[in-house]
């Protein structure tokens, strides 16, 4: 388990990231590759972990670039830093293994084509298999107030993890929309091969 950014008990916003080896359960702390400076101190941002289906590239055998290839890691969205500022950048956190524990790793950027979300906290986040997506849904941007004479976002977002690409979700006619929700929780449920789900609960 990785444990990235949040505010800590004296109210300062933490870059630290640690990780919790659960089969000695012991917490240690994770020395990056490329240096702290790579480290941005974020609270109530999105996180996800991404692990292709080991039979990905058996189903996908047309897509022969290399820039086609789905990096499995950590991905994290969005967020409050310090200042109370917030962002819409997508980092990848690429983590190294040795005999199964997390030992260091290295944020890599990743170059996305598309319109990408704007700023926002309190968001949830998740990975899709079968879709080889990112899903974003909801959070809170308090400068959109004058515009949805709410901070709260009632949007959703895919990011294509094979092209690498931004796509907003837009609903059908029939529809019910998403509520303008954030600090929810969000699952996927799949088999891991055609059945697959988004469930959303609870959130303000």
């Amino acid at each position: 388990m990785i444990v990235y950014g949040g505010q800590t008990e004296n109210g300062m916003v933490s870059q630290d990231m640690i990780v919790f080896h659960m089969d000695t359960s012991e917490w240690v702390k994770i020395q990056l590759k490329n240096g702290p400076q790579t480290m941005l101190p974020v609270i109530q941002g999105g996180a996800c972990a991404v692990i292709p289906p080991r039979n990905l590239n058996q189903k996908d055998q047309f897509k022969q670039r290399k820039s086609d290839a789905i990096q499995d890691g950590v991905y994290y969205f969005g967020g409050k830093q310090g200042d109370g500022k917030l962002v819409n950048k997508l980092r990848y956190f690429k983590p190294v293994t040795v005999d199964r524990k997390v030992v260091q790793g290295e944020f890599i950027p990743i170059k996305t084509s598309g319109e990408a979300p704007c700023p926002r906290f309190g968001h949830t986040m998740s990975y899709l298999p079968i879709n080889s997506a990112i899903v974003i849904a909801g959070g809170r941007n308090d400068s959109l107030c004058k515009e949805n004479v709410t901070p709260l976002l009632n949007d959703i977002h895919l990011f294509l993890l094979d092209q690498k690409v931004w796509i907003k979700v837009k609903f059908s006619f029939n529809s019910n929309k998403l509520d303008f929700i954030g600090n929810h929780t969000m699952g996927v449920l799949t088999d891991g091969d055609s059945f697959e789900k988004i469930v959303i609960f609870g959130g303000i």
